[in-house]
């Protein structure tokens, strides 16, 4: 009797399962008889750091990376276009400064709150990337589409918060961290990482029409 029963419980096991997984979402194929459940696991990176303090330091360098680089890589564009427009339109002083003042004006209306809430990390993380992305420190930049004078006054007033708008990015030394991270994401397996530390894919910001106008 009880080997009966068992039979009975046995044969019973597959549509049991098949229902749970109905109930679940938990997909399943029959191949030959035989009931197959499968998933898609979420993507997983090992992440080598020696402490918690170690991680946690990582962590906060990641999170700042995904908040701060897509700023850097629009600055890139607009330095791109901002050239190609002074060379096919063979534009004069006055006109590149018009251009520039524009494009500041509304850079400004678009992302003054964004900087607001940056802290200082993360501003002295995207004065890094800037230089990366566009190979010019933000100083020269400044210097190069405004004025000597408009960067000496930023430089003095971003020292106040410890930011050097002079400093270059080094890829092999002080910056090879963040380098692999935005290696990383060029190579499109940052959101994984991202991922694998919080649980959840970054969010990437849009670029307002007003700044398109400019790309």
């Amino acid at each position: 009797m009880r080997k009966v029963l068992l039979l009975l419980i046995m044969s019973a096991l597959p549509a049991f399962w098949m229902d749970l997984s109905a109930q679940n979402g938990l997909p399943y194929i029959v191949e030959n008889g035989d009931t197959l459940y499968y998933d898609v696991l979420e993507p997983a990176i090992k992440i080598e750091t020696k402490t918690r303090k170690e991680l946690r330091q990582y962590k906060k360098l990641v999170a700042n990376f995904a908040k701060v680089y897509p700023y850097s890589e629009l600055a890139r564009k607009l330095v791109i276009e901002a050239d190609r427009a002074f060379a096919e339109q063979n534009m004069n002083h006055r006109q590149k400064e018009k251009y520039v003042a524009e494009l500041q004006k509304r850079i400004i209306v678009s992302y003054e709150q964004t900087a607001r809430h940056m802290t200082v990390s993360q501003g002295q993380l995207m004065m890094k990337l800037i230089d990366r992305e566009t190979g010019k420190s933000p100083h020269n930049l400044i210097r190069d589409y405004k004025s000597g004078l408009a960067a000496g006054f930023w430089q003095g007033l971003a020292s106040v918060f410890g930011v050097d708008m002079k400093r270059h990015y080094d890829k092999n030394g002080a910056d090879r961290d963040v380098e692999k991270l935005a290696v990383s994401w060029e190579n499109g397996t940052f959101p994984d990482l991202y991922y694998s530390l919080f649980g959840q894919y970054p969010v990437i910001p849009e670029v307002p029409d007003n700044i398109k106008q400019f790309l």
